[in-house]
């Protein structure tokens, strides 16, 4: 049979492990906190980017499409330069 000093080793080891897990989930609680955050920031950052990715696509559209109305005024339908007929 255990006596009682035996008793009093294992809740004190016990009471221990208890003081580990709690300060263990603390610190999950404070990195899951953490990590909430910087998701939150990346889905800032990705649609700052998707946004500007977007305002970019557009700027060039209209580069292109200036290019293009240019090139048909120099050239219409394929042809000779306008003014050398």
């Amino acid at each position: 049979m255990t006596n009682s000093n035996e008793i009093d080793q294992r809740l004190s080891a016990i009471e221990t492990e208890i003081i580990q897990l709690k300060q263990g989930q603390q610190t999950l609680s404070s990195q899951l906190e953490n990590l909430a955050r910087v998701s939150l920031d990346l889905v800032e950052v990705s649609r700052v980017i998707q946004q500007e990715a977007q305002r970019d696509r557009e700027a060039w559209r209209a580069e292109i499409r200036q290019i293009w109305e240019y090139l048909l005024r120099q050239r219409p339908n394929g042809g000779q330069p306008s003014g050398e007929d």
